[in-house]
């Protein structure tokens, strides 16, 4: 042990690392399952370099997902796993996205299927809108405006719909989505609803446990969860029943009050779009993330994997309700995505949740990286893309991905592919082996960050007015603007030969706390701290500032300086 009690670094760790620190490959389990199969491939993904797989439902698997053939393939890779050094990671989803349980869970109660609630602007003498189905008008507003900025607004019960016809109105209708082949015919989850995620922690992760539970803590390490998601696009904003109780228990406000900030400026519109999107994403981050996390724990695996759409202000928003940070509190492996072979949108998502880690004290931070970056991708530059994520803070890779079967469409499967297919195979172990020493060696030790870097997703969530069907656009409120400068930020601190950890509000909330001159976020203590262009504080914040400034902590801003105070007008601090 060093003299602060972090581990030493020896070269034996570097020489000869653990097959726990190598790259856990997806493994793209797509035909007919058979243990022996399965075994084969497990014994070659280990001698391939690689510390195992990610067993992952994918296009083409012809063997029942979850049945006795599924598990008894499973059962022939783990036991090739405990004979070989390698590992069996599990994979929580039938392909993509998870929550589903591959169409099981709507299955079992349709309450269970993703809800919205669709925003409608009406002309005056326009009609309700047409419900269909099990369509429900939840709310129904008559409004005047100015453009995009309301002058008046007055909820409306149902009865007294007929005398404001002559008005303008706001009409919010409750639907679920659709059924879809995606899922065997059923709609998507409602990853919002607590029963819906028990029902989806059931069906798959108590299955994995009962069928393997000797395994789990051994040669299972953890389970992936992939871009799980409550994405709403254009009038739809995601939809559970218990929002307006949740709005009034953790924000002390009337939910049906604050929504028609979310499409309109007015009094204290910001604010209100803020609170009515925390809460939607709390309620994403309590009922989804956390219940995985606990089940995890007490079987004493890691929940790991990646949320939707990390790499942007906007896509937040759009497919979270919110920033992702706040989700790796629930991962005992905090985990992203790098597509593509490109390395600009990918640089917040990594300092995100290397972030995190730090802070929650994650010693492991995983990456799915290489997918989609074509058969052309040479070994150099899957290299250019390992460093790019290694340097930024991951430091456990999941390549993307092996096939267990090439044929037919199956070797279509968003290439390239690390697999016993190619020619290059045999030599895979020379570009795995160094990954494996970095990933190692970056495993070991203590970071040291002396940079802060504030999180301006509640600017971004207080900018945005959304859209409505009849005729009313998103209007995106200069977000890209924010997020090009919180880019630039975070790049000029790293292109200066420095480190940076990135400050969400939210965990801030809870972790953070001034201690002499710094301030100190979870595990981790900084003595800078960077403020970029934004508009919005917590409360929180804009007094663990005062409070480091006053204890002679360095406090720097970036282009505009926030004059609001958690999206409402306030003294500049």
């Amino acid at each position: 042990m060093t003299h602060d009690g972090a581990p030493e670094i020896r070269y034996e760790t570097f020489a000869r690392p653990s097959n726990r620190h190598r790259p856990t490959v997806f493994w793209s389990v797509n035909d007919v399952l058979t243990p022996e199969e399965t075994a084969r491939q497990m014994e070659g993904l280990v001698a391939a370099g690689f510390g195992g797989g990610f067993f992952h439902s994918r296009t083409g698997l012809a063997t029942e997902y979850l049945g006795r053939e599924w598990f008894d393939a499973m059962r022939g890779a783990l036991a090739a796993a405990r004979e070989h050094d390698g590992y069996l990671w599990l994979y929580d989803e039938d392909t993509f996205p998870s929550g589903q349980a591959g169409g099981f869970v709507a299955a079992e109660n349709p309450d269970f299927r993703e809800a919205w609630l669709v925003g409608h602007l009406l002309a005056p003498d326009a009609p309700l809108p047409e419900l269909a189905g099990e369509d429900a008008l939840r709310a129904l507003y008559r409004i005047q405006r100015d453009g995009r900025r309301l002058t008046e607004v007055e909820r409306l019960e149902p009865a007294g719909a007929d005398a404001a016809r002559s008005s303008e109105r706001l009409a919010f209708v409750r639907t679920f989505s659709r059924p879809s082949p995606h899922w065997a015919g059923q709609a998507k989850t409602n990853l919002l609803h607590p029963e819906a995620v028990a029902a989806f922690i059931r069906i798959t992760h108590d299955a994995c446990a009962a069928e393997l539970g000797d395994g789990l803590g051994e040669r299972i390490p953890g389970i992936f969860t992939d871009e799980p998601n409550i994405g709403h696009r254009g009038d739809r904003l995601p939809w559970y029943d218990g929002l307006p109780d949740c709005h009034r228990q953790w924000h002390g406000r009337d939910f049906w009050e604050d929504l028609p900030s979310l499409f309109f400026d007015g009094p204290d519109a910001r604010h209100r779009r803020l609170m009515v999107l925390r809460t939607i994403h709390r309620q994403f981050v309590e009922a989804f993330s956390k219940p995985i996390y606990d089940w995890c724990e007490r079987h004493g695996i890691a929940a790991t994997g990646h949320y939707n759409n990390e790499d942007t202000l906007a896509s937040q928003l759009r497919d979270n309700a919110g920033g992702v940070m706040p989700h790796y509190r629930y991962q005992q492996v905090p985990g992203t995505d790098h597509l593509f072979r490109e390395n600009e949108r990918p640089l917040l998502t990594q300092k995100q949740a290397a972030s995190a880690a730090r802070q929650l004290g994650r010693p492991e931070v995983l990456c799915e990286t290489f997918g989609g970056s074509r058969h052309s991708a040479s070994f150099a530059d899957l290299l250019y893309m390992g460093n790019f994520d290694l340097a930024l803070g991951i430091n456990l890779l999941a390549p993307h991905l092996t096939w267990y079967s090439a044929a037919g469409r199956r070797k279509r499967d968003w290439p390239q592919t690390m697999s016993y297919q190619q020619t290059y195979w045999p030599d895979l172990p020379l570009l795995n082996d160094y990954f494996t020493r970095l990933s190692a060696i970056l495993q070991t030790g203590r970071p040291v960050v002396d940079v802060l870097l504030l999180h301006p997703i509640d600017t971004a969530a207080a900018e945005v007015r959304h859209g409505l069907a009849g005729g009313l656009g998103e209007d995106a409120g200069g977000i890209d603007h924010f997020d090009q400068m919180f880019r630039r930020a975070a790049e000029a601190v790293l292109d200066g030969g420095y480190d940076c950890d990135l400050g969400d509000e939210t965990l801030m909330d809870d972790l953070a706390a001034v201690e002499g001159d710094r301030l100190r976020v979870g595990q981790m203590a900084y003595r800078v701290v960077l403020v970029p262009w934004s508009r919005t504080w917590r409360p929180r914040t804009l007094e663990l500032l005062e409070q480091f400034v006053a204890h002679g902590g360095k406090l720097v801003f970036i282009g505009e300086v926030p004059n609001e105070l958690d999206g409402q007008d306030a003294q500049e601090p």
